[in-house]
């Protein structure tokens, strides 16, 4: 599964509506929006507002919103500056299928505010949409107010008697102080608003629900609420109703309702109904309470009748103890009169059975118009499914498990439309008792506490792994069964199979699934036996809420220093849960901004100007930058990441102009089964160039595949070039172009495009590799660097770091299982690796390739292959010290190879071990296959130094015998 789930904790920053439509021309500037509104504020909703508006169908073609606000509650349009942008896609001219939008405006503080939002596009702004005023709490949550008791479980007290509960309200700051005020409470009823005790002697029986509220004394931001219920008893003796139903011509009702309803004079009290049952079979069982009752009878497809008409009596009354029984008589409803309906339906139980166990069940449908004569059948039912035509009895023999679909018709044998459809779901189990799966839920103890601490609420889910037949089942649920957690503790019933187990909750921890995992590709798939029991225990980290830093800078153009206004800043955030977040912002009118982004994600950080935004001169930015990546490169690959751990400033971008040629080049991003891939990046690599245009070899252009894979260049400098794409799906692997071929993993190995300065290019398909879906805990880390022109391999001392070097982990069958890029450190880490041997392949376009091998067992974990150096490349041999390195096989057992590549000169080599006793000596001469006799070296582990010219270069081999 490609991350079925992908859970996010806060609130989405900005919603991107990705739609398709049809391009229009433009015909003036677009409608106004509607009805803004808030669709989330105050509270314990901390980061800020979530707006809402609406789009006429007939307006004008939109390219975007702009979103302005003033900090205060004010209609004076001076007030007002443009707070965010909410960009759609280029596509969405024309029939746009959209006509509510959504944006959220974070980071705000505690205060009033006031917005509008306007339209746009390239024949300028709408008029405002309606004036908004919010008061909302701020983005410190510090001071949040939560009630850690929110629940009563089937609380029944006696009328009479004192009911007591202390309600606990918590927050982490000690500057504030915790009220306490009920809300919609029956009479009598008070609170302590200081501790939070309810205390109340009810006078009367019945229902009751009411509201506490736990605040901030000095600020109304601030709180929290929670509803409660409770019943008023005043039998302790059992009070039962019991009844037989049937219709007219004598049969048993086998499904409806019975119920007995009370009319308090008390208002806050609901007796609306106050005790109801379940007709099954025509029999049904009301457990009451003392008091006067109108009793309710209903059934599908029958009138629904009361005391009077059923048993002739204005009411029922009960006192303590009483045991009273009834037979009725319902009767049909006279709109089914020229209608069919069906008359029975199936219970939750007669819904479940057992593999090869035969189910039956009768299906009954009417008419009351004595001319339709009802035939039945079955609709997309599974295989050996029958149904008798004219009794509508059904049968089947399932064969497998799994959850079965399927629809049964009645309708009017002369051919009428008249018809009726019940649809079914039949829950087929393996097992003739159901498994049972249970285990505790703690909280994660980083503080090394002797007890840990229970989960207090929570959702234990299982999801099913296995696929099934798709021509015998509709398919397999997506969760099979859940059960809440409480407490730290969970059970559910499960049938045989390969399940996903998935703890989640609201807010309580951060959700994740067994063992330790954050999505379904590092998951651990639990297998289910019949006759057995099963525990799973889990360990949680607490959810805590995220706080805000601010990144700050200045976008300005590199030729003259001045400031862009109206550039975007656009914030690529992800995380160790692989989970994604996406925000823009604009900068002022001298090329400044601010944003407030999660401190809990990583950001790449990008500015440009190809966008189109309404204001003043914006036709001056207009596709004439080059959009670039933190810090001053063009290559995402190479773009430096930005953590959070406190505010960051002068994160600035110097735009260079853009190249003014009328060419272009495009293609698409599939995968093997030439599937659409998106979103993904594609890089385009300049690799040979005329000689004016030397400074920018190797430089790349990046832009990014829209939601049809499809990926276009526009006014690149003419050369030729390599593509590399990026897919942001992790079971994909990136690599360059091959025409009609699967993509590399080496730069050299990519088919060159020729690009001229007014030559138009398309239909280059770069189709990437699957990788090897792979779990285990082996880590293989290393810092990937560059030496000048010499040295390849693990060097001793410093050298100079390489970013956006791709490392490929790449199993003995061939397989790719994982890749990385290096960061600006040239560190890398590859993680989540099963034992075995792995050749990791290092590639970055301008260097000779790398390639060595590597083994992960249970002795050794996680191994650190230290720094790599690369090689520049270059056209002249003369230039290399030795271009590329394979020594094999590695761990060696009696013979070790070694060949250096091509060599301007011979290598000296010499076998030590680790503490530095030699243990062989040799000379390697260019492209030989050099060969090391270690039958005789014992296990363990040995280093290879190689000496060419006055470079030293250090490998690590492995000796196994």
């Amino acid at each position: 599964m490609n991350n079925a789930i992908r859970t996010f904790r806060g609130l989405v920053l900005l919603l991107l509506l990705a739609v398709a439509g049809t391009m229009a021309s433009y015909a003036g500037a677009p409608n106004a929006p509607k009805d803004l509104k808030v669709e989330d504020k105050g509270g314990n909703m901390p980061h800020g507002v979530l707006l809402s508006w609406e789009m006429d169908d007939n307006t004008q073609p939109f390219d975007g919103f702009n979103i302005y606000m003033a900090s205060e509650i004010t209609q004076t349009p001076s007030d007002f500056t443009l707070r965010d942008v909410l960009e759609m896609p280029s596509d969405s001219l024309g029939n746009f299928p959209m006509d509510e939008f959504y944006h959220f405006v974070y980071g705000l503080d505690k205060g009033d505010y006031s917005f509008y939002v306007t339209a746009y596009n390239q024949d300028g702004e709408s008029a405002a949409s309606n004036l908004l005023s919010v008061s909302i709490r701020g983005n410190d949550w510090g001071d949040r107010i939560y009630i850690t008791n929110p629940y009563l479980e089937d609380v029944v007290i006696l009328k009479g008697s004192l009911w007591q509960y202390d309600v606990d309200a918590e927050t982490e700051s000690d500057e504030v102080t915790i009220k306490y005020s009920l809300e919609e409470a029956p009479a009598g009823m008070t609170i302590d608003e200081n501790t939070g005790l309810i205390e109340w002697t009810p006078s009367v029986g019945g229902s009751v629900q009411f509201r506490v509220i736990a605040y901030e004394e000095n600020n109304a931001y601030n709180y929290a609420d929670a509803a409660f219920y409770l019943y008023v008893k005043s039998c302790t003796e059992r009070t039962v109703v019991t009844g037989l139903v049937k219709n007219k011509e004598g049969k048993l009702i086998k499904q409806g309702f019975a119920s007995l309803m009370e009319e308090s004079a008390d208002s806050t009290l609901f007796g609306n109904p106050s005790f109801t049952s379940e007709i099954h079979n025509g029999e049904f069982t009301i457990e009451a309470d003392a008091g006067e009752f109108k009793l309710m009878i209903g059934a599908p497809g029958y009138k629904m009748m009361s005391t009077a008409e059923l048993i002739n009596q204005e009411s029922v009354v009960l006192s303590c103890g009483d045991s009273l029984y009834f037979e009725v008589e319902l009767e049909k409803e006279n709109w089914h009169k020229d209608r069919i309906y069906f008359s029975t339906y199936p219970t939750d139980e007669d819904l479940k059975l057992g593999v090869n166990s035969t189910w039956t069940f009768d299906v009954d449908a009417e008419c009351d118009d004595d001319q339709i004569a009802i035939r039945y059948k079955l609709e997309e039912a599974p295989e050996g499914m029958t149904i008798n035509e004219l009794t509508g009895e059904l049968s089947w023999l399932p064969t497998e498990s799994g959850m079965y679909y399927f629809a049964v018709i009645a309708y009017d044998a002369n051919g009428t439309e008249n018809m009726a459809v019940m649809s079914f779901t039949l829950n087929v189990f393996t097992c003739a008792t159901p498994i049972t799966v249970s285990g505790t839920v703690v909280y994660d103890n980083p503080d090394g506490a002797s007890e840990l601490e229970p989960v207090e609420f929570g959702y234990a889910v299982l999801m099913s792994a296995d696929v099934l037949d798709s021509a015998n089942v509709g398919h397999k649920p997506y969760y099979s069964n859940y059960a809440e957690i409480t407490n730290g503790e969970y059970s559910l019933q499960a049938d045989a199979g390969s399940y996903y187990l998935w703890f989640t909750s609201y807010g309580a921890f951060e959700e994740e699934f067994w063992e330790n995992a954050y999505d379904f590709d590092n998951a651990t798939i639990i297998e289910l036996e019949c006759g057995n029991s099963y525990t799973f225990d889990a360990s949680v980290a607490k959810y805590t809420m995220p706080e805000y830093k601010t990144i700050s800078g200045r976008v300005t153009d590199e030729e003259t220093g001045a400031g862009i206004g109206q550039a975007l800043v656009a914030f690529e955030g992800s995380n160790d849960k692989n989970q994604k977040i996406h925000m823009i912002v604009l900068t002022d009118s001298d090329g400044y901004y601010v944003a407030e982004l999660d401190d809990n994600f990583e950001y790449i950080a990008q500015a440009s100007t190809t966008c189109w935004r309404p204001g003043v001169n914006h036709q001056d930015t207009l596709n004439l930058y080059i959009p670039e990546y933190y810090n001053d490169v063009t290559n995402i690959s190479e773009a430096e990441v930005l953590s959070l751990e406190e505010d960051l400033e002068n994160i600035d971008f110097a735009l260079a102009k853009s190249f003014d040629f009328e060419n272009s080049l495009s293609g698409s991003v599939v995968d093997g089964d030439n599937n659409i891939v998106s979103p993904a990046w594609v890089v385009a690599f300049l690799v040979d160039t005329d000689k004016d245009n030397q400074d920018h070899i190797n430089w790349g252009f990046t832009t990014e595949a829209d939601q049809n894979g499809a990926f276009s260049f526009e006014s690149i400098l003419p050369g030729n070039y390599v593509l590399l794409a990026f897919p942001e799906d992790i079971d994909l692997a990136p690599g360059y172009f091959v025409e009609n071929d699967f993509a590399s993993i080496d730069w050299k190995e990519a088919t060159k495009v020729a690009v001229s300065e007014d030559g138009t290019i398309a239909g280059k398909t770069i189709k990437l590799q699957k990788m090897e879906d792979v779990k285990g805990i082996g880590i293989i880390r290393g810092k990937i660097a560059k030496k000048g022109k010499k040295g390849i391999g693990m060097v001793e001392g410093d050298a100079e770091p390489i970013s956006g070097a791709l490392v490929y982990t790449i199993d003995e069958a061939g397989n790719i299982v994982e890749f990385k890029r290096t960061n600006t450190l040239g560190d890398f880490a590859i993680e989540n690796l099963p034992n075995g041997r792995y050749n990791i392949v290092v590639d970055k376009v301008g260097f000779d390739g790398l390639s060595m091998w590597a083994e992960i067992d249970d002795n050794n974990k996680e191994l650190d292959v230290n720094t790599m150096t690369l090689n520049e490349s270059s056209t002249s041999v003369e230039d290399k010290i030795f271009a590329e390195l394979s020594l094999y096989p590695n761990p060696a057992v009696t013979t070790l190879t070694v060949n250096l590549g091509t060599l301007n000169s011979d290598a000296k080599v010499q076998l030590v071990d680790v503490n530095g006793v030699s243990l062989y000596k040799g000379t390697v001469k260019s492209n030989e296959n050099h060969k090391i006799d270690v039958n005789a070296i014992t296990s363990g582990m040995y280093y290879l130094k190689v000496t060419i010219a006055d470079e030293i270069t250090v490998l690590p081999v492995a000796i196994t015998k």
